[in-house]
């Protein structure tokens, strides 16, 4: 009976397994031929451009300590892996100007030593409304260098 069981699942399932609509196993779009970056914005395609741009632009830069002020939908794993192909293991990036509970580890070892010299803005309805032009951060100021519509990435003044 488990066995039975068992087998009526995994057919059920196979479907939503080989026929994903982001990440399909058969399909001519399969995870085999699609590159990793690709497969990586396949739920969200528009940020692909702007996110592989903010990272180039910091590149161009050589700034390679990266602060995050992320929305309510952060998706920053995207940024780990472009800079990862850019700089290998030579960055480092941390959330900055957190408002939830974790604001305490802002102030604890290592955190609390960490000085970006760029920081990634991820633009919200409101900032996109009112867009800011500096951002603050341990009495350090930060300018608005470079924008898409999504994103923007300040540097040190």
């Amino acid at each position: 009976m488990a066995i039975c069981l068992a087998l009526i699942l995994i057919f059920s399932s196979s479907p939503w397994i080989f026929y994903n609509k982001y990440r399909p196993i058969i399909d001519y779009n399969n995870i085999f031929t699609v590159s990793r970056i690709e497969q990586y914005f396949s739920n969200r395609p528009y940020f692909k451009e702007p996110y592989a741009e903010a990272v180039e632009f910091l590149n161009t830069k050589s700034c390679s300590k990266i602060g995050l002020v992320l929305a309510n939908d952060p998706w920053e794993y995207p940024f780990w892996v472009l800079m990862q192909q850019t700089k290998g293991k030579n960055f480092h990036i941390e959330h900055i100007n957190v408002t939830n509970i974790s604001v305490v580890k802002e102030k604890q070892a290592p955190y609390k030593d960490f000085e970006p010299c760029g920081v990634i803005h991820m633009e919200t309805k409101r900032s996109k409304q009112v867009q800011q032009q500096e951002i603050n951060y341990k009495d350090k100021t930060f300018v608005r260098a470079w924008n898409s519509t999504d994103l923007a990435v300040f540097l040190k003044k």
